[in-house]
């Protein structure tokens, strides 16, 4: 049976072969315009690239190589751009300074100019000591996490190199080291995580200091949550915020009490997909919403609108069948303090979710959500954020299932979510499944629509391009997962 017009116009964006994934330029870089403005300034101060390359300290080749566009220098590293604008910025006037720096990497470095954190980036890297290891490690963490927003895998590379200028005395060596976990966590690595974590306790375990040890168990309980471990991750972040009180600076512990309104939520509605009991469901709900309120608290006091507009968005996902009202107020916020961060893109997939539950969903409905869904598929894919994927393509099955005519489309989509994120215990990945299980036991000749899935996740087409941008490898889990779905009398996927 033919899909309906809704899949007709959209689908085709996830399922073009060709397919090289999302474009940057509405999130980062336009190199094309940085190579007009070098061009520009190198005529209008009448001098040659070489001069150029020489004065901000770079390579003439990769100089020559990058105005010339030639393969594999389309692009320029942050490092060399800074050292460009170092040199280019005394004689450019500020429009063209503010073009150039957003050229180069994205709206963040906007809030620089003008600011002495611009040049803080680029100047005396030719000093020795101690001293000026630590300050060139900083401005390192510094520029890592400004380039986040657009590329998680530079963030993880700048913060390796943060490690190694600190040096292997220093606990913010160790900071740095920790930050890296954090991104192969973001990967959706979770193996290599735990793998490296376990390494930076070895390492460095014995020159921590508090500030540092809070990191390092909020990862660990980032890692059990996250794998389903939920009451391991309790106490991961109750040792946190212990701490962080003995030490009289509660503040620090600020992600772990958030993290544990998000444990209680998802053991709340574990007990709740389970039938188990309906008063212990209930109680865990109020512990979720009494630590996301004390996040909130301290989030207005010593942190950010984003920090914020998270503790919303996970009220806003907690009450989302229990309290509409509550719901949708905190959704509303959170989009407002999100503001044009891809963090929205969370916003955008609740939003869908909420309209294809709702008894009024129509086929234009469908054809907005699918898009609403695609875009956020697509957001993520940008920063090879593995569950930010997952969950809307697990959405687009759920609609599917819902609401479409055949079964083997939202079979498809779940199988991509399930492969791009295949953590069988973390919370979402349970209800999944349960989905996941009931529309493969309906789908007509399961082994030949399997057969065909199998064979586009392993070539990588239609919604399973997106496993390209993950960073971990699961060419394993393809074998697995399909040879679960095809014992389904026995499957415990």
């Amino acid at each position: 049976m033919a899909q309906d017009d809704a899949d007709a116009e959209v689908l085709p964006n996830l399922g073009k072969e060709e397919s090289q994934g999302p474009a940057l330029n509405d999130y980062g870089p336009d190199f094309e315009k940085a190579r007009e403005l070098v061009k520009k300034y190198v005529y209008t101060q009448k001098m040659s690239f070489v001069d150029l390359a020489n004065r901000a300290g770079i390579s003439k080749g990769n100089l020559s190589n990058f105005i010339n566009n030639r393969a594999d220098y389309k692009a320029m590293s942050l490092e060399n751009s800074l050292h460009l604008y170092r040199v280019m910025s005394k004689k450019l006037d500020f429009s063209d300074r503010r073009e150039f720096l957003k050229a180069v990497g994205g709206s963040f470095l906007i809030t620089l100019l003008g600011q002495e954190l611009i040049f803080n980036l680029i100047h005396e890297d030719n000093l020795h000591g101690l001293e000026n290891a630590n300050f060139r490690g900083m401005q390192l963490m510094l520029r890592a996490n400004a380039v986040r927003e657009f590329s998680e895998e530079g963030t993880l590379a700048l913060f390796k190199l943060a490690e190694t200028v600190f040096g292997p005395n220093s606990t913010n060596a160790a900071l740095a080291a920790l930050s890296s976990v954090q991104c192969i966590i973001n990967f959706g690595d979770y193996k290599r995580a735990k793998e490296e974590l376990d390494q930076v306790e070895l390492k460095y375990g014995s020159i921590m200091d508090a500030t540092t040890l809070l990191e390092l168990n909020r990862l660990k309980g980032w890692l059990t949550y996250y794998q389903g471990s939920f009451y391991k991750a309790i106490e991961f972040f109750e040792t946190n915020i212990n701490l962080a009180q003995s030490m009289g600076e509660i503040f620090r512990a600020e992600s772990s009490i958030h993290f544990l309104g998000r444990t209680y939520a998802d053991l709340s509605k574990q007990l709740h997909l389970n039938n188990q009991s309906q008063k212990q469901s209930d109680q865990y709900e109020n512990y979720a919403l009494k630590w996301f309120n004390r996040a909130i608290s301290l989030h207005e006091k010593y942190g950010s609108e984003t920090q914020t507009a998270y503790d919303y968005l996970r009220i806003a996902q907690l009450k989302r069948e229990t309290d509409y009202i509550t719901a949708s107020k905190a959704r509303i916020k959170a989009f407002h303090m999100f503001g044009n961060q891809r963090a929205n893109l969370f916003v955008t997939t609740e939003e869908a979710l909420i309209k294809i539950q709702d008894v009024d969903y129509t086929t234009a409905s469908r054809k907005q959500v699918k898009r609403q869904l695609i875009t956020a598929v697509e957001g993520w894919a940008e920063v090879n954020y593995a569950k930010g994927m997952a969950d809307a393509i697990k959405e687009l099955g759920l609609e599917e299932q819902l609401n479409g005519r055949k079964s083997n489309q939202a079979l498809e989509y779940y199988i991509a979510a399930l492969l791009i994120y295949p953590f069988e215990k973390n919370y979402g990945n349970v209800e999944l499944i349960n989905d996941l299980t009931r529309v493969a036991r309906a789908c007509d000749n399961l082994d030949r629509e399997l057969n065909k899935i199998q064979e586009k996740a392993e070539t990588r087409v239609d919604t399973f391009v997106y496993l390209n941008y993950i960073k971990a490898d699961r060419s394993g889990t393809i074998t697995e997962v399909f040879s679960k779905l095809r014992s389904l009398s026995k499957i415990t996927i």
